[in-house]
């Protein structure tokens, strides 16, 4: 017996160097035969999640409006009172597993994991009509909930399962509920995932606050597959249809910010050495200011300005160059950076 236990996987045989057992076809096929991932764990100073944006916690006393600095003020997310917002965790699934060869998604909300709506000013759940915490459940957007593993290919062409939970939640059924209880238009919601012994881990999201869409943008960043964060934006999912829907996800979030006009450039292009145009074009440039934001949203929307599309208000924007703090006194930023928008393109077909 070598240091190491012979096995097959699929069609592949590795086996241990060490000793004669059987005859390796490549002498790196301990190493190459199967690929290991490390989940990512503490992701966000949080020591159990396995991706994170920043704005989910282990424990509520690590919260942004826990830990202000001399200058900083409370910070809550912006929410509209019509919003949809998109949450994604890719949590270890002990109920369903993760394997080619089962049918997945089996198992759902309130065996693989359960969310509730919390009012900020009294940390008291949101009640159903038996006097039992409210299930988000109630809270998604049709039928916007995904349950399943997501599917990644290697470079040598090896795929790989995932766990996730992807969900879309109204913002306008939660109002709702918060002012009937609470009168209240500040909310926090709690995650548990659910273990195979009875027992379930929690997290918490930062506060969000109801506000009109005065002083606020709606913004958005479109990744290809997958950003920095490790949250993924394709759609090669494997799910159980009976209790899932595949969707890509949506990263946007409210910010307290504005969007100046601030210019124009204009480009043509000529015939020869005459002025005669054959096609113009017509960019505008705008400045986005935010107001105070802690430094995790402002890491949040940098990851949204550097992305593939960034979208504001539904408009597409193109941003590059430097972001800046803009404050020498507290932790919180000040973001004003630069974006472009494709105004107008004409080509002229008559040179002569």
């Amino acid at each position: 017996m070598g240091y190491y236990q012979s096995f097959q996987f699929g069609n592949l045989i590795a086996c241990d160097q060490t000793q004669v057992i059987c005859t390796p076809t490549d002498s790196y096929d301990r190493i190459i035969s199967k690929e290991l991932k490390v989940l990512s764990c503490g992701a966000g100073g949080c020591a159990d999640l396995v991706i994170n944006d920043g704005t989910i916690l282990c424990d509520l006393n690590t919260s942004w409006n826990c830990n202000l600095c001399g200058n900083d003020l409370p910070y809550r997310i912006p929410i509209g009172y019509n919003d949809y917002f998109q949450m994604q965790f890719q949590q270890p699934d002990p109920f369903n597993g993760l394997s080619f060869n089962h049918i997945y998604g089996i198992f759902g909300w309130g065996t693989v994991l359960d969310a509730f709506v919390k009012d900020c000013c009294t940390d008291e759940y949101i009640l159903d009509g038996s006097g039992n915490p409210k299930s988000a459940q109630n809270y998604i957007s049709g039928n916007y909930t995904l349950i399943g593993e997501y599917i990644t290919t290697d470079w040598n062409g090896t795929q790989n399962l995932t766990n996730i939970q992807q969900f879309q939640f109204s913002s306008n059924a939660i109002f709702n509920d918060l002012a009937a209880q609470f009168q209240s238009e500040c909310f926090y919601k709690e995650f548990r995932f659910y273990d195979t012994n009875g027992g379930y881990t929690t997290f918490y999201t930062e506060p969000y606050q109801f506000v009109g869409c005065k002083d606020t943008l709606y913004i958005s960043g479109m990744y290809d597959l997958i950003d920095c964060y490790g949250y993924y934006h394709g759609m090669n999912f494997r799910y159980y249809p009976n209790i899932s829907l595949p969707f890509i996800f949506n990263n946007a979030r409210r910010f307290p910010a504005s969007l100046e006009r601030v210019g124009f450039s204009i480009e043509k292009e000529f015939v020869g050495n005459t002025f005669k145009t054959t096609s113009s074009s017509v960019t505008e440039r705008f400045l986005l200011r935010t107001d105070r934001l802690p430094e995790k949203m402002a890491i949040y929307l940098v990851n949204l300005l550097a992305s593939e599309s960034v979208m504001i208000d539904g408009i597409e924007y193109v941003c590059d160059g430097e972001v800046n703090k803009n404050n020498e006194i507290g932790s919180q930023w000040f973001i004003e950076a630069t974006l472009r928008k494709r105004d107008c393109n004409k080509k002229f077909g008559n040179c002569n």
